[in-house]
């Protein structure tokens, strides 16, 4: 009884794999199977089953096998679950390349038939140095607007594992214009992210900050020496943001508006120490990346650098100009709040630095060091530029 049923286990396996071995073919050949009428007396029974007869001609397994009628597999049900299963090898071949690959791009069109509309999903990834284009799934919803694609090819990424690695690009054909005033999918996919959110909140707060700035440069009349405060309590305000209690506040800002709109928190990953190389002295990151996933490496990678550069974009478009000059200048002008203030008319006269020097007839001119530049008396000085 035993021997029995290896042996058919065994036969079994054998005509299933004629059965896998045709279904691949004609996947790759991308042949459909079906026939529009696949009953004993039909002339054309579709290429699957058409296939199954011709190598019943040469296949003498095939001519003495002789399956029951619910164990042939060749029914339109059996049919679709092998290219089911083929399907998911598939997929999970290219999941594995895209694995490797850390980023893709992603490719949406719209497949619609007259029973159903379909969104066609394909990625784009390097592997092995090669660039890959694949198609991903075939999914069908209820309508084409921006919502729906983007809701959509957010849970063809979940399901196939990709929320990990990172989507570099997206194009869009046919499902580029979409209905409604919701905006384009590719834009709702890229903000449906805790980062872009934090990114977003953020650069509202530093830019209505130098927003005032930007316009008060642009002004007809402007005082440099005017711009040049203005441009420092700027810089200040901005240093100010460069704390712990801004990143903080902003980090919950972005959650509570996340939980409002359904965003998920990414929480905090453990990150996988690379053991290929760790017998090795590394110089560089070979291409590793901070994952931005909770309020430290949020402030650290996001929040202070880009404080940091926009501080010092600041300071370089005036930083060949003298602070104390400037406010000397402005001294000068007796539309000014400070005119002929002592303390910053001496900020001007130490950057010409007077120096003592003799007339033309020998005797030596002078001015008292004990006196102030505002002082009544008049002085002849040799004024020199620096």
């Amino acid at each position: 009884m035993a021997t029995a049923n290896v042996s058919e286990i065994v036969e079994r396996r054998e005509y299933l794999r004629r059965i896998v071995a045709v279904t691949s073919m004609l996947g790759r050949q991308g042949l459909p199977f079906h026939g529009h009428d696949e009953g004993e007396d039909s002339p054309n029974r579709g290429n699957f089953l058409a296939c199954i007869e011709l190598l019943k001609e040469f296949e003498l397994f095939l001519q003495k096998h002789n399956p029951q009628s619910n164990d042939q597999y060749i029914s339109p049900t059996s049919q679709n679950d092998m290219i089911d299963c083929c399907a998911q090898e598939v997929t999970s071949v290219i999941v594995s390349e895209m694995t490797k690959s850390k980023v893709y791009a992603i490719m949406a069109d719209e497949a619609r038939d007259e029973k159903a509309e379909q969104l066609a999903v394909c990625v784009r990834y390097v592997s092995e140095g090669a660039v890959k284009e694949r198609f991903l799934a075939l999914a069908e919803i209820k309508s084409f607007d921006a919502q729906s694609i983007a809701n959509e090819i957010q849970q063809q990424i979940q399901n196939n594992g990709l929320a990990e690695l990172k989507c570099v690009a997206q194009t869009y054909d046919g499902a580029a214009i979409m209905s409604g005033s919701t905006g384009a999918v590719g834009l709702r996919a890229k903000l449906y992210k805790f980062s872009a959110v934090y990114a977003l909140l953020m650069f509202q707060s530093i830019l209505s900050v130098t927003e005032g700035l930007h316009k008060f440069l642009q002004k007809e009349t402007l005082d440099l020496a005017e711009a040049f405060i203005c441009k420092q309590a700027v810089c200040d305000t901005l240093k100010g943001k460069h704390s712990d209690a801004f990143a903080t506040e902003l980090y919950e800002k972005t959650k509570a508006l996340c939980n409002t709109h359904s965003i998920p928190d990414p929480g905090a990953k453990t990150r996988h120490k690379q053991r290929k190389m760790e017998d090795f002295v590394l110089e560089v990151t070979v291409g590793s990346r901070t994952e931005l996933n909770n309020s430290d490496t949020l402030k650290r990678e996001l929040l202070f650098p880009c404080v940091d550069r926009m501080v010092g974009e600041l300071d370089q478009r005036f930083c060949s100009v003298d602070a104390g000059l400037l406010k000397g200048i402005q001294a000068c002008s007796p539309k000014s709040e400070n005119f002929l203030s002592e303390p910053h008319l001496n900020e001007l006269a130490k950057h010409y630095r007077p120096e003592k020097r003799r007339g033309s007839g020998g005797q030596k001119l002078s001015y008292p060091e004990n006196r102030g530049w505002m002082s009544t008396q008049k002085y002849v000085v040799c004024v020199q530029p620096p």
